[in-house]
């Protein structure tokens, strides 16, 4: 497959309970697109980059939340106001995989999300 190294740092923020976009493109070494024909992909958010089981807090993959475009090796991941609602602001760390149709999984950007509260007014 080719793939680069994780492209670190790709940090963000957002507001729980907000509807957020990300789209990242995947690249080989040389900055050239990768032919992802056949991948999958999944994506996850945490407390940190040791958690896992039940305190990855929120996981999207190809059957729901994440797609491919293999025409620009644009991968799309939709984190839904559902996902983040319940969350506290604080920092997260959040990373995303490609598994090539071999079964190869290939880390290609992971970062941290500063999740801020979201203001609830008072009914």
């Amino acid at each position: 497959m080719g793939i680069a190294m994780a492209s670190e740092g790709q940090d963000f923020k957002m507001t729980a309970g907000d509807t957020r976009v990300l789209r990242i493109a995947v690249t080989d070494t040389d900055g050239e697109q990768v032919d992802l024909a056949g991948a999958t992909a999944r994506w996850w958010m945490a407390r940190s980059s040791r958690s896992t089981g039940a305190s990855v807090l929120v996981q999207k993959s190809t059957s729901g939340g994440v797609s491919i475009d293999e025409q620009t090796g644009i991968v799309t991941v939709t984190i839904s106001p559902a996902d983040t609602e319940g969350l506290s602001a604080g920092l997260y760390y959040h990373e995303l995989e490609i598994v090539d149709g071999n079964g190869a999984v290939s880390t290609v950007t992971t970062g941290k999300v500063t999740m801020r509260d979201a203001l609830i007014p008072e009914a």
